[in-house]
C-alpha cells in the first residue's frame, strides 16, 4: 500500500507515502512499479511541479528506497512527528521536481522493467 496525500493544486505539489509492503516483497519490483506509476501520473497527467516524500529518521530501509527511485534529500526535521510510543522522532524530506522527473522517469521505467519477472 502507498498513498498520495497533501496534494495542493495551487501550489501544483502533492506527498506520497504511508508506504507498507509485506517483507516478501521488499526489494522487488513492487514499490518501483507503483512508485512510477503514481510520479507518472502526478507529473504527466495532473502537471504538478513537485511531488515530496517524508520518511522517519529510523525507517533507513524506506530512504535508500525513494534515494533509490531518485528523490533527492533535502533535510531532516527534527522532532517533527510522533512515534507510535508517543515519543518524538525527526523526519527526513525527499523531493522529486517536475524539470527532473523526464530523466529520472527514465531510469525508473528501466529499473521496473529489469526488476519485472518475465513472463
Amino acid at each position: 500500500m502507498t498513498r498520495v496525500y497533501d496534494i495542493d493544486h495551487k501550489v501544483k505539489k502533492a506527498t506520497i507515502g504511508h508506504t507498507w509492503y509485506t517483507p516478501a516483497v521488499w526489494g522487488k519490483v513492487h514499490n518501483k512499479a507503483c512508485k512510477w506509476l503514481l510520479l507518472h501520473y502526478l507529473f504527466d497527467t495532473l502537471g504538478l511541479m513537485r511531488v515530496d516524500f517524508k520518511v522517519a529518521s529510523q525507517n533507513i530501509r524506506s530512504q535508500r528506497a525513494v534515494m533509490k527511485i531518485g528523490a533527492v534529500p533535502e533535510g531532516i526535521l527534527r522532532r517533527y512527528t510522533l512515534r507510535n510510543d508517543g515519543t518524538p522522532t525527526d523526519t527526513h524530506f525527499f523531493s522529486i521536481l517536475g524539470d527532473e522527473w523526464p530523466e529520472k522517469k527514465i531510469k525508473l521505467q528501466q529499473m521496473v522493467e529489469s526488476l519485472a519477472p518475465a513472463h
